[in-house]
């Protein structure tokens, strides 16, 4: 039933240009399983009618589903900020850290300090944490690495999702794979 709800409202989003039945489908959807991701997915990228705090709603329920890490790391990085948007600081910080916690490039760094409108204490306390968190995981992470390799050899998620990395033939990707 959940596919047959996920089809209709694609057909009404995407060939009959009408994003409000399309929501009409995915919230009966969502009925069945407020924790789909798909469901999740496709309401949140209709965009409009959706509440700020329902957004933040929504996206909590999506990364606590079963989704790529990339996936999980910009979804986090979107909660983060829909927390800001709605004054929830605390938990915008902690969607930060969960996603400086995966992935250790430069332009993650960057990214955290943008959200935290670079108050430098705000970028310390979220980069310890993510530090820790990703410590806890088993990965371990270092903000000086321009290299973008974690400290166990390993390419962070982003290098590793960069289309520009995936050149070559299949025995080098499907290597490349199984060390990620």
């Amino acid at each position: 039933k959940l596919v047959a709800l996920s089809g209709r409202a694609s057909i009404y989003r995407r060939v009959m240009n009408q994003p409000k039945a399309a929501e009409a489908e995915l919230r009966k959807a969502l009925a069945i399983d407020d924790f789909d991701t798909r469901t999740i997915r496709n309401l949140l990228d209709l965009g409009s009618g959706i509440a700020p705090e329902e957004r933040a709603v929504l996206l909590t329920r999506f990364v606590g589903g079963e989704i790529p890490p990339l996936d999980r790391m910009r979804a986090l990085l979107e909660l983060a900020e829909a927390r800001r948007a709605i004054g929830d600081d605390a938990n915008a910080e902690s969607a930060l850290v969960e996603a400086a916690s995966f992935n250790p490039e430069p332009w993650m760094f960057e990214h955290v300090r943008t959200a935290v409108s670079n108050n430098s204490e705000a970028f310390a306390r979220v980069l310890s944490k993510a530090v820790m968190r990703a410590h806890e995981q088993g990965r371990s992470i270092d903000p000086s690495n321009p290299g973008g390799k974690m400290a166990d050899g390993k390419r962070s998620i982003h290098r590793t999702s960069n289309p520009s990395h995936r050149r070559g033939d299949s025995r080098r990707r499907a290597r490349d794979a199984g060390r990620d």
